[in-house]
């Protein structure tokens, strides 16, 4: 490689990786390795055909790069905008018949999820202000929760603004919005003895599609009632990652 590639590789290797390291720390697992290591080989490879490509060698090397840079990007376009589509259109529900509401938790690893979660939670209230008799159900995942505002967990976030502590239904450990939807289910129907309960799934109006898409599979019936999102951007770039991890874990493990 000549001094400029030389030059160039370090600083497009930084920048990706931390980019990977973000998704890792919001939600890491085998997808997003494989994910990694994929885009790590292919710019590796890219640098080291660098001169090949730019004169005309190497012709199947330079016909892969094409195809895989058309083929990601048509992908990422078509799940963006299926995540785009949700986030604006969803089913209409009626607050008196639904069973349950849920409060889907998320990542607290920096202000902006903080903010997210909080406005989960608010909507969550004001849901259950219209419907009195409904249970809430939050993750008490307490190792996380210290993160909000009012330093408690979800629970307490709820009680100390009206809503009473008789009817919050805590999940435990929901590492995923798989884990977190299946979890809830399970305790809304052994609470209600309701074989197919109506659930409201409060979350953001970006993580809509994927909490329809997991409803869908496991037979849930449920509805979405979303809160307003910060950093549209990054969300929808790590979105569209997790919609697709989404996908393939229900369709291969579940």
């Amino acid at each position: 490689m000549d001094k400029d590639t030389i030059i160039k590789v370090p600083k497009f290797l930084i920048s990706l990786g931390i980019s990977i390291g973000f998704l890792a720390t919001v939600h890491f697992d085998s997808f997003y390795l494989f994910t990694s290591i994929m885009l790590i080989s292919m710019v590796f490879v890219f640098f080291e055909y660098k001169e090949s490509l730019k004169n005309g060698k190497k012709l199947l090397i330079k016909k892969f790069f094409i195809i895989s840079y058309l083929l990601l990007l048509s992908c990422f376009t078509l799940v963006s905008n299926i995540i785009f589509y949700y986030a604006y259109n969803t089913d209409s529900y009626d607050v008196s018949e639904i069973d349950a509401v849920v409060v889907l938790s998320t990542g607290l690893h920096y202000d902006i999820t903080v903010f997210t979660l909080e406005d989960r939670l608010d909507e969550a209230i004001e849901i259950s202000r219209e419907n009195t008799s409904i249970p809430v159900i939050v993750s008490s995942e307490l190792d996380t929760m210290h993160y909000l505002s009012n330093k408690d967990d979800m629970k307490h976030y709820l009680i100390e603004r009206g809503v009473d502590s008789a009817r919050i239904l805590t999940t435990h450990k929901a590492t995923s919005t798989i884990k977190n939807i299946k979890s809830a289910t399970t305790i809304i129907k052994e609470k209600l003895q309701k074989e197919n309960p109506t659930i409201l799934f409060v979350t953001s109006d970006y993580h809509t599609a994927r909490t329809i898409l997991v409803c869908s599979k496991l037979g849930i019936n449920g509805y979405v009632h979303q809160s307003d999102s910060y950093n549209i951007v990054g969300n929808i770039i790590f979105e569209s990652f997790a919609l697709v991890n989404t996908y393939f874990s229900l369709n291969f493990s579940y």
